[in-house]
């Protein structure tokens, strides 16, 4: 348990410490987490926590917020209650220096909240520190406050004990801080004893009355007010404000201290003069009033003052902008309120005073609170009604809009309360002069007005207002104020008072009415203003029905009310009809209603109006009167657009054609061309006209052209005078608008032989007659006169096609159109979109397509390209964040292309029509923008969408056009754009569904819609997995509904699209590719072939290695289904195999079948002669073996772990093997592949480029796949160049079979199987590789383990006969392995192999095989018994020497090596035996130490590498070892270890030379008769082919001659020594020369001394010159190297003898 408290102690610690950075929100949240399991042991860690002096304020904090948490739900220990207390108090109580206000306010909030639970120990706690005269600490009486607001009932015990301890301390308190704290708890005490006074019947202690807590208030209120209320701290003042109000609530109700308390006003008022909260001091003067009562009012002498103070802070602006300022306003119209009931007169009259001595704001403000007064309908004040009259008369002439609008508001006022009797003088006067004065105001620029016309305005609603009150009191009906205000209708300033006018003329009419049907009132109806301007006027207000809060219905029920008095026979039917659209307004709002629906109602409305006239002049007088409103409003207004509208109502209405003609001439004169707001609204005007009036309209038209013309003829005349360009451009424009406003509601059979004959080629004449016509290009002519131009054919076009089926009518300017909209669109910018001018032409070309004489095909097309290359080429700015009008702009305009594209794709009626509109998208689809490719697609989705609405069951559909199109398609569905890959979703969706239209059967019951939209909505995904998953599962339903004739087709389109768009489309056309496959595996088979193929010329053209890899992944698949046919495929390509072919065999060896791949292969090649020879016999061809071995290779090389080869691996070595050694007799290079390069990455080696090369890199893949170690091996040794090589393949193989045996005998045993019939193969080549790979192997036991050994030593002594010299120097090889791997085997057949082995000794055999066979007779010496040894050494010594003397370095080292041998085995007893062989070769191994051949000078041993790190230092000369071993048959010794080999080769021969002494001196003295034969060997060896021989003959001729003695020089003949010497003058070298020289000279000194005769040298002194010349030479190459002691000796006597 002990445990978990630490534990909890250090979680909760922990958590505390977030409280110095974060909110304490979240730590409360888990404190009370905690304490829910454990409330007691967390509630004891907290109060630890806070008694700790280190814990920081925050901490602390929030460890009080978690304990007041705790005691809402938790009950807490006594004793931990105590110790809480204590803490806490302690901590409430500390100085301000000592501890922070917040943890002061925390222990304080946690002490009231105790209370709730344990209010006597905390209320004890508080009483203890607050005591008589003792200053209480600021956070005690602030605890105090709160614990008795919350515990009102259980705290009055303590009341009257805690009120008297507070009067004793409250006069020492002096500073702010504690001030404010007192204040505060005093209000919280007071508003406590208010509730007790309220209900102190739920109190068990006995009752306290009133009296008795004003006792206790009484001195402190005193003190409040008479002290600390007057200080200069301000937050002292409004803490004593906020604590007089409960204050006074139980002071006031005593009468015997009012008196009191009103003597404290002044002092109270004197407030407001501080910059303090005013809310709160009127708060308690309202208290104070709200006490007084008719019995105990407040003395008058205060009135005047409150008065004043109380009515300045209602109108002066300089009052601080309080926080409460509205409250406090409230708070003062009571006051006045309460001031009125108790001293009205003298209320009145100061107000009256203020009003006349008062200006502007006083005066507004004065006004409102006597309105307010006014109204509230005080007792006693209907008396004093004269005196409000005055007071408002008073400011009559006062000119301020203000004060203007207060009083029309007091007026008003004074007509609700019935202060009026007579309305009709002064009031509706000042009524009528203010409209007026506003009016005028208004009519003057907005700019010029205060506030720019508010306050007029204000004004004018206000008189309204208040006009609307009189009449509604039933006074004031007059016929003048008829009069004035139906003139006030009609005039534009009232327009935004338009709404009570019409309220107010509506009433009175109604009452006019009611006093005629009384005839009461028998006034006619006034002159002015007309019906037909009453009419227009409330018409085009009523267009805008919802300003000027609802102005439409009240002009309508006022329409409706001036009916009876001024309208007839028009107004008929008004009484349902104005209703009817009122319930029309009544069900919308400004933002639902139509506009144009509205405004069509209202047209009708008048249509039906003027066709009920009698009259006939009265559209005419409607008209007229229109025309005259024109100017009465704004241009670009609404209500001007639909007067203008209104107006080609009336004159469409109109009877007299001449006098409609006269108006609208004067219209087209009197129009504003430079402003288009004007030209439309003359447009709208002449539609409407147009439906009745059309020849009116042309005839006045041809008018107005006539006087422009004689204006372009002068440039001075009539309407084009002095007009520029452009202006006449904006002139012909217009009337391009009016001809196709005319055009556009002209009754069909009136227009259409007008439309020929007039108005098309009038519009063909004024566009062609602009700027255009003056040299100016597209570009630089007016924008709006272009988009005119197509409006009008647009106009054109609907009309002819409204003439309808009943009558066909075609359009002759057709083709001309359409040319002059293909050049308008190929003119338009191509870098941005300016305009509308696209759109609307696109619009044009819809409708005029749509004209009876349809398009070919051709032109059809011509359309769609050039529309969609004006628009697909603008930058992308509809993909931007931001929503603005370019935006729009670009939304709408491919709106329009895609309507456009969808109304030439239905007119097209060819059964190719949706390929060929694709063909024209495919520029677009395949763009590198991807804007451009997000509008193409969005196109092409609209199009099938149309074309889906089109597709019946008998709808003829061009084969391949799914497969086409979902080719085409299908890669977009992984495009980086979301939109892009969701329109590609929804257009295969298009062709799924018409699919199912024309092949039901595909498709049912398997993919449902949902289905579908839900795969088209995760294209839209953020996540790349999703939109994989999602692509994939769609291209698998395509793949279902593709018919299998299709497939081929499908799979050509999916991969042209390879390399166009991105790598991701690439990934997706490949990934769709594979989806086939997988699919619709069983329906390939005739159509693999067709499919490899395709996919090997776009795996040529693509470079990306992601799509590579899926197309080489496409083929592994179609292996898995059709292996024979894919291999066969493969197997067919050129070689050398180049990128595209290795990969795509690479991938068949990542699939889980590369086995089976493998073994195919194996099968396609011939292993040995027989198989070879069986293929040959077969019906069908095999494969090129060099391509099924390359293949091999590739498909090896692909595999992800080597040991899946498993039991190939074996197959696989024995045939890569036979394929090598069939090719050991040529080796030709490939030829030479065009087309792409077959060179690896820059820098590596260049590729293998002949047959044995490719072969060699197979079998090097399977070894590196299959026997790393092996490969390793080869690799360190060079075996594969030896391989490649076939001079030295058997070296290879036996390296490779050597490289087999280290790494275990599992593949080794199979592989020995497998080539065991190549050693009895006819053919030559195979027969050598397995000779071979078994000679190697013949130290190895596993020849014996599987009882191999008898028959291969039984093929190996065959062999040892064969022809071929490469099979005998095999055979002998394996022979010479044998006592390593079966001693036992050789000792039983010892003699047959020394027999087989000695046979090419005694016979011509190649030096191969004569080295190889002593070399392994080398071998089997240590097998032979010692009989053996003593019967065989000296023939086999005898063979030895015999070959001294070979021309082939390898058969000498091999022939001393053999001597050698036979020396060091040689029995103690056949010693003397084997000494003769030695001293017959003795010459031989002295000179042969200097052999030109490092293999006769060296050995390396075969059987093991060298070990240490320079191998030339461990190998000994291989004359010089045979040397060393026979030295002791002739007696020499000291010679073993005494010279280094590399030292006696060395190039100066200087070593060798002092050997060759040393030895000689040795036989002087030993065997003087062994120097006899020498010298005849030497004779012999001086005719060597060898310089180094001879060099070595000749030094050894002078130092025998030198270390003989006298006597015995006489005994020999030396005649014959000197005859060989000199016959090598003239040598080649220089070097042997000299050495002869020498010689000569030695034995001719020699000879002298034997003979005692003294005499010439035989050399000359020539001679001797150049003996010392090249002594120095020598001398001079030898600089630098150490010698020996004994030979600088022998080097110094050398050269002083010579």
């Amino acid at each position: 348990m002990a445990g978990e408290e630490v534990g909890l102690h250090h979680w909760i610690s922990n958590l505390l410490w977030l409280a110095d950075e974060g909110d304490h929100k979240d730590i409360v949240a888990r404190i009370m987490q905690a304490t829910r399991v454990q409330p007691a042991a967390v509630a004891s860690l907290l109060v630890q926590i806070l008694q700790q002096d280190e814990v920081s304020v925050r901490q602390k904090v929030a460890a009080y917020e978690g304990l007041r948490t705790m005691l809402l739900e938790q009950e807490m220990e006594a004793g931990l209650i105590g110790s809480l207390i204590a803490v806490a108090s302690q901590q409430m109580r500390a100085a301000p220096e000592e501890a922070l206000s917040e943890l002061q306010a925390a222990a304080s909030d946690t002490l009231a909240a105790l209370a709730g639970c344990c209010f006597s120990p905390v209320m004890r706690e508080l009483q203890k520190h607050l005591r008589p005269f003792v200053l209480p600490a600021e956070f005690t009486l602030l605890t105090l406050g709160k614990v008795i607001a919350a515990s009102v009932y259980r705290c009055v015990p303590f009341l009257g004990i805690t009120l008297t301890t507070m009067q004793t301390v409250m006069r020492g308190i002096d500073d702010s801080r504690r001030r404010g704290a007192f204040c505060t708890a005093l209000e919280c005490m007071c508003e406590a004893i208010s509730t007790y006074l309220r209900s102190w019947e739920r109190s068990t202690y006995p009752q306290i009355t009133l009296q008795r807590f004003s006792a206790y208030l009484l001195p402190m209120y005193q003190y409040l007010i008479s002290v600390w209320l007057p200080s200069e701290d301000m937050q002292v003042k409004l803490a004593v404000l906020k604590a007089l109000g409960p204050m006074l609530n139980i002071l006031l109700p005593r009468k015997d201290l009012q008196n009191q308390i009103y003597g404290d006003i002044p002092l109270l008022l004197a407030q407001y003069r501080e910059n303090i909260e005013a809310f709160y001091i009127t708060k308690v003067l309202g208290q104070i009033l709200q006490a007084s009562s008719s019995n105990n009012p407040i003395p008058e002498v205060h009135v005047k003052a409150i008065s004043h103070t109380l009515s300045y802070q209602v109108t002066s602006k300089a009052q601080r902008p309080y926080r409460l300022c509205r409250e406090n306003h409230t708070e003062i119209s009571h006051i006045f309120l309460q001031l009125a009931r108790s001293h009205p007169s003298e209320l009145l009259g100061i107000f009256h005073r203020k009003l006349e001595m008062g200006r502007g704001d006083t005066r507004v403000g004065i006004l409102a609170l006597m309105s307010d007064v006014i109204a509230a309908e005080v007792p006693g004040m209907p008396s004093w009604k004269h005196l409000c009259i005055k007071s408002v008369k008073s400011v009559l002439t006062d000119g301020s809009p203000r004060v203007r609008v207060a009083v029309l508001q007091a007026i008003g006022t004074l007509v609700t309360a019935g202060y009026l009797d007579k309305v009709e003088g002064w009031p509706l006067n000042y009524i009528a002069l203010q409209l007026a004065v506003s009016a005028n105001s208004l009519e003057r620029p907005v700019r010029s007005l205060p506030l720019g016309g508010l306050l007029e305005k204000m004004v004018q609603k206000t008189s309204l207002a208040t006009l609307e009150i009189i009449i509604a009191s039933g006074r004031g009906i007059s016929q003048e104020l008829w009069a004035r205000l139906l003139g006030y209708v009609t005039r534009t300033p009232y327009t935004d008072s338009m709404t009570p006018l019409c309220r107010c003329l509506r009433i009175l009419a109604e009452k006019r009415q009611q006093h005629r049907q009384a005839a009461h009132d028998c006034r006619e109806p006034v002159a002015s203003p007309t019906p037909q301007q009453l009419l227009a006027r409330l018409l085009v207000l009523s267009a805008s029905p919802f300003k000027g809060e609802g102005r439409g219905v009240a002009a309508l029920l006022l329409l409706n009310a001036l009916r009876p008095e001024l309208y007839g026979d028009e107004a008929e039917q008004w009484w349902m009809e104005i209703p009817a659209m009122v319930h029309y307004l009544d069900g919308h709002s400004k933002f639902s209603l139509d506009q144009t629906v509205w405004e069509h109602k209202l047209l009708e409305f008048l249509r039906k109006t003027l066709e009920r006239s009698k009259e006939g002049g009265w559209s005419q007088d409607l008209s007229q009167e229109l025309g005259r409103q024109m100017g009465s409003y704004a241009s670009g207004s609404v209500e001007k657009a639909f007067l203008c509208k209104v107006l080609g109502t009336a004159l469409a209405m109109g009877k007299d054609v001449a006098a409609v003609t006269g108006q609208l001439r004067e219209l087209l004169r009197m129009t504003d061309y430079l402003n288009d707001t004007e030209t439309e609204c003359l447009g709208s005007c002449l539609q409407l006209c147009a439906r009745d009036q059309l020849d009116a309209i042309l005839r006045a038209l041809g008018d107005f052209e006539e006087e422009m013309a004689e204006g372009e003829d002068s440039w001075h005349l009539s309407l084009c005078k002095g007009l520029a360009p452009w202006e006449r451009d904006r002139v012909k424009s217009a009337l391009l608008l009016f001809y196709s406003s005319a055009a556009a509601q002209a009754p069909p059979q009136q227009l259409l032989p007008l439309l020929v004959d007039e108005i098309v080629p009038k519009i063909l004449h004024h566009y062609s007659t602009s700027s255009q016509a003056l040299g100016l290009n597209a570009r630089q002519m007016d924008t709006a006169l272009t988009l005119r131009f197509i409006e009008s054919i647009s106009a054109v076009s609907l009309a002819v096609q409204r003439s309808g089926e009943s009558q066909p009518h075609q359009l002759p300017h057709k083709q001309v159109l359409l040319s002059q909209l293909l050049e308008i669109i190929k003119a338009e910018p191509r870098s941005s979109l300016l305009s509308t001018v696209r759109q609307e032409a696109m619009v044009a070309i819809g409708h005029l397509s749509k004209v009876k004489q349809p398009l070919s095909r051709e032109k059809n097309q011509e359309l769609m390209e050039q529309c969609l290359d004006s628009v697909f080429s603008l930058p992308p700015q509809e993909f931007t964040a931001d929503v603005g009008p370019i935006q729009t702009l670009y939304a709408s305009t491919m709106a329009t292309l895609e309507g456009l594209m969808e109304m030439l794709l239905e007119e097209d009626e060819t059964p190719e029509r949706l390929q060929g509109t694709f063909r024209l998208l495919q520029r677009w689809l395949v763009s590198e923008q991807v804007w451009e490719r997000a509008r193409a697609m969005r196109v092409s989705t609209h199009l099938l969408r149309a074309y889906l609405q089109m597709v019946t069951i008998t709808t003829q559909i061009p084969p391949g056009q799914f497969s086409a199109l979902a080719g085409t398609l299908g890669p977009y569905t992984c495009d980086s754009l979301g939109s892009i890959r969701q329109g590609a979703g929804d257009a295969i969706r298009c062709l799924l569904d018409i699919q199912v239209i024309k092949q039901p059967w595909t498709l049912r019951g398997q993919d449902k819609e949902w289905v579908l939209r839900c795969m088209c909505q995760e294209l839209q995904s953020a996540d790349p997995g999703k939109v994989w998953d999602a692509s994939i599962k769609l291209a698998k339903i395509v793949s279902r509904a593709l018919p299998k004739a299709e497939i081929l087709p499908f799979t050509q389109t999916l991969l042209e699209s390879l390399g166009a768009v991105s790598q991701a489309c690439d990934q997706a056309s490949v990934l769709w590719f594979l989806t086939l496959l997988t699919d619709r595996a069983s329906d390939l088979k005739d159509t693999v072939q067709a499919i490899l193929s395709i996919t090997s010329t776009y795996l040529r053209c693509t470079e990306d290695p992601e799509p590579r890899g899926l197309l080489a992944q496409a083929v592994s698949l179609l292996a898995q289904h059709h292996q024979e046919t894919v291999v066969t495929y493969l197997l067919q390509r050129p070689l050398p195999m180049d990128r595209d072919s290795k990969e795509l065999w690479a991938a068949l060896a990542a699939e889980d079948f590369f086995q089976d791949i493998l073994k195919d292969l194996l099968d396609r090649i011939p292993r040995g002669p027989a198989a070879e020879q069986g293929a040959e016999t077969q019906e069908v061809a095999v494969a090129s073996p060099l391509s099924v071995v390359c293949a091999i290779g590739e498909v090896v090389m692909g595999a992800a772990v080597g040991n899946a080869l498993g039991w190939l691996l074996p197959e696989l070595c024995c045939a890569l093997l036979y394929q090598l050694s069939r090719t050991l007799d040529s080796d030709t290079p490939l030829p030479s592949r065009a087309g792409r390069p077959l060179a690896g990455p820059k820098g590596a080696a260049p590729p293998p480029s002949t047959p044995r090369s490719l072969m060699v890199v197979a079998l090097r893949a399977v070894l590196a796949k299959g026997l790393q170690d092996v490969s390793r091996t080869l690799d360190k040794e060079q075996g594969w160049r030896l391989l490649e090589d076939p001079r030295s393949f058997p070296e290879g193989v036996s390296l490779l079979a050597r490289a087999l045996a280290q790494v275990g005998e599992a593949p080794l045993e199979r592989i020995l199987q497998l080539l065991f019939p190549s050693l009895s193969s006819p053919c030559e080549d195979w027969r050598v590789t397995g000779t071979a790979f078994y000679a190697e192997l013949m130290s190895h036991p596993v020849l014996r383990q599987r009882k191999l050994l008898k028959p291969v030593l039984k093929h190996l002594v065959a062999g040892a006969s064969d022809e071929s010299d490469t099979i005998r120097w095999l055979a002998a090889r394996g022979l010479g392995n044998m006592p390593q791997g079966a001693p036992q085997k050789v000792k039983k057949h010892r003699q047959l192999l020394l027999d087989t082995l000695r046979h090419p000794l005694a016979e011509p055999s190649s030096p191969q095989v004569v080295g190889e066979s002593m070399r392994a007779l080398c071998k089997m010496l240590g097998q032979l018994s010692e009989r053996d040894m003593g019967r065989l050494s000296q023939p086999m010594a005898a063979q030895a020497r015999a070959h001294f003397p070979h021309e082939d370095g390898a058969v000498r080292a091999a022939a001393f090596g053999l001597f050698g041998a036979l020396a060091s085995s040689a029995h103690h007893k056949h010693r003397q035996l084997f000494t003769g062989e030695v001293r017959s070769s003795w010459a031989a191994l002295m000179l042969h130490v200097r052999d030109p051949s490092p293999e006769a000078a060296t050995v390396r041993r075969r059987e093991s590498p060298p070990a240490g790190p320079d191998p030339e230092m461990r190998a000994q000369t291989a004359c010089y070892a045979a040397f060393q071993v026979c030295a002791p048959f002739i007696g020499l010794t000291g010679l073993a270890g005494a010279f280094d080999s590399r030292l006696l080769t060395g190039a100066s021969g200087e070593r060798h030379e002092h050997l060759m002494g040393h030895v000689c001196k040795q036989l002087a003295q030993k065997d003087p008769v062994l120097l006899d034969s020498l010298v005849i060997e030497t004779c012999l060896h001086l005719h060597s082919p060898w310089e180094g021989i001879r060099l070595a003959a000749a030094k050894l001729a002078g130092i025998l001659a030198e270390n003989m003695e006298a006597q015995h020089v006489q005994q020999l003949d030396l005649g014959k020594l000197l005859c060989s010497l000199q016959a090598l003058h003239g040598d080649p070298s220089t070097a042997v020369e000299i050495a002869v020289a020498e010689a000569i000279s030695t034995i001719s000194q020699k000879q002298r001394v034997a003979l005692q005769e003294p005499g010439p040298s035989h050399t000359g002194p020539r001679v001797r010159g150049r003996l010392l010349f090249v002594r120095k030479l020598f001398r001079r190459k030898g600089k630098g190297r150490l010698l020996a002691g004994p030979l600088d000796a022998a080097e110094s006597d050398s050269i002083s003898s010579s």
